[in-house]
């Protein structure tokens, strides 16, 4: 029974202990398991302040250049209109014209106002070098022909041969092809180009007639 009851006494000692211990831990402080970091030094923080006040200054640095910028550039479009206003009429007054003489941009390929356009599926110059032969009444020469006048392979297909370019019926039909726009754009030039004589022979008519009949009325009043 003694034994029991010092036990117990020394189980509620050990405890009242820990008890003790847990309030003065708590009075102390926050227990933490990592230690705290160690404190800035005064360098890195004078550092970071020179670095912001250069940022600053900088950034007022380049604000003033813009506007002084901006300043100028306005006073010198207001210089340079002020001065093209000024020699604005003298400009006039010199070459009147001028400016509507002027063509701005890239100007198209000059050509003849008779070239004839021979369609598209030609090779470049192929249209021009095959009319050369219908204007001068000769026979286009075909595959094979280079080199043989039209009446001597007039003579020959007449013979009974057949000619290279007339064996295949793909490169004969190519070839009538070309051909009849050759044909067509050059019956179609010359027709233009009478119709534009007789145009030329109707004016030249009208314009005789009013000569004629102002003459007759300058006759008539001299008299």
């Amino acid at each position: 029974m003694a034994s029991t009851t010092g036990a117990q006494a020394a189980g509620d000692e050990r405890a009242k202990e820990r008890v003790e211990e847990r309030i003065r831990l708590r009075e102390q402080g926050s227990y933490v398991v990592w230690p705290p970091s160690p404190p800035r030094s005064l360098s890195d923080s004078e550092d970071e302040k020179h670095e912001h006040r250069a940022q600053d200054e900088d950034r007022a640095r380049h604000h003033r250049h813009k506007h002084h910028r901006h300043h100028r550039h306005h006073r010198h479009r207001h210089r340079s209109r002020s001065q093209s206003k000024e020699a604005s009429p003298r400009r006039r007054t010199h070459s009147p014209d001028t400016a509507h003489d002027e063509e701005i941009g890239p100007q198209p390929l000059a050509m003849p106002d008779d070239a004839p356009l021979y369609g598209d599926r030609l090779l470049p110059g192929e249209g021009a070098a095959m009319a050369a032969y219908v204007r001068d009444g000769k026979r286009i020469p075909r595959r094979g022909e280079v080199g043989y006048e039209g009446d001597k392979i007039a003579s020959l297909e007449k013979a009974g041969y057949v000619m290279s370019g007339a064996r295949h019926d793909t490169m004969d039909a190519v070839r009538q092809r070309k051909e009849s726009q050759v044909y067509s754009a050059e019956d179609k030039r010359s027709h233009l180009r009478q119709q534009a004589e007789e145009r030329a022979k109707k004016e030249a008519e009208v314009i005789a007639q009013f000569r004629e009949m102002v003459d007759t009325l300058q006759s008539s009043q001299r008299s």
